[in-house]
């Protein structure tokens, strides 16, 4: 969220000040035949040079937040460095991507594009699973009595072997649970802190609800929708440049300056579009809920794992509007409880 808030602001900079041109005239002046990928670098590490220490100060407070100071700051550091090269070589393929489509297709670059990043966010979301489970931070859960009641909880509920595994990243401190990949690369994860301190029963129910969004194709139907979203934003950032851009020395689609201009309007129609996304997001948690509340029939350890997760992440039980409709994922923790004593 950090680095992402950073690169607008720094989109935005490029956008509405002589550096985008500045920049663009070293490239073609360093290197016309490497014009276009020297100054999408140029601009990239500037973004990720300035969003690292940034991105590492939040997630240093936030495993305080939930550690009390016990920190393993050497390994956030390379998380962290990590997610940077991993962002700069994404933000790097994504803008010469953009421009040779412009090249290709003119006016029509974003359905190009648009055609390109659909299938590729359904594949990854395919593939993810297969990813952590294959990775040193996807591992058993240690506790061999635990490990038998998921697995029957698993194949008695959805007919299916979804594996449950201890997912031990530095970076997740707080308990958390979520599910990963679809059909056979599908996973349910369980955070190191979760496993060593909550009770069978808590967990029980929270394996449950992650085993909603597996039976249901959550995650399909999650993927499908930000490929639309993804579509919409291209095509308004296309309609940006094309109608604002003159004004901002933007001469043409094929200008490099272009490129700034339309990753900001497609970051801020991502956003604008962003209370979509979420709404369907908490319409998958309300089913995940009455799922594990009818999978499991233990309202009262739902109640207990709701409340523990809401302290512990520091949840608002009565966000504003605004924080809900932009912000959260999940309903709030007093619709949660509500539903729960209904069944």
């Amino acid at each position: 969220m950090v680095g992402l808030a950073v690169g607008a602001a720094w989109l935005a900079i490029v956008v509405f000040s002589p550096a985008g041109r500045w920049v663009a005239d070293w490239a073609w002046s360093a290197s016309p035949g490497w014009a276009v990928l020297l100054f999408v670098t140029a601009l990239v590490v500037v973004w990720e040079a300035v969003a690292l220490p940034a991105s590492v100060f939040a997630a240093v407070r936030g495993e305080r937040r939930f550690r009390k100071g016990d920190v393993a700051v050497s390994s956030l550091l390379i998380a962290q460095f990590r997610d940077t090269c991993t962002g700069i070589v994404i933000a790097i393929a994504g803008g010469l991507v953009v421009y040779g489509a412009i090249a290709l297709a003119g006016g029509w670059w974003w359905l190009v594009v648009g055609g390109l990043g659909a299938p590729m966010v359904v594949v990854a979301t395919a593939v993810a699973g297969v990813t952590v489970r294959a990775a040193a931070d996807g591992l058993p859960v240690p506790r061999e009595a635990l490990t038998d009641r998921l697995s029957a909880l698993v194949e008695r509920a959805s007919g299916r072997r979804v594996p449950v595994r201890e997912w031990t990243d530095p970076a997740s401190a707080a308990p958390t649970a979520l599910v990963t990949g679809v059909g056979p690369s599908g996973a349910i994860l369980l955070s190191r802190s979760m496993v060593a301190d909550w009770s069978d029963d808590e967990i029980a129910v929270v394996v449950a609800h992650e085993l909603s969004h597996h039976v249901h194709h959550d995650l399909w139907r999650k993927a499908a929708l930000d490929a639309l979203v993804l579509v919409a934003a291209l095509g308004a950032a296309h309609v940006v440049t094309v109608t604002a851009g003159p004004g901002l020395d933007v001469q043409a689609l094929a200008d490099l300056t272009a490129l700034p201009l339309i990753g900001l309007t497609a970051w801020l129609a991502w956003w604008g579009l962003r209370p979509i996304r979420l709404a369907q997001s908490r319409a998958h948690e309300r089913a995940a809920d009455r799922y594990a509340l009818s999978v499991t029939g233990n309202p009262e350890a739902f109640r207990t794992a709701i409340r523990r997760l809401a302290a512990q992440h520091l949840a608002e039980e009565r966000p504003s509007t605004v924080t809900r409709l932009f912000f959260h994922r999940h309903p709030t923790v007093e619709e949660r409880l509500t539903a729960s004593l209904k069944r």
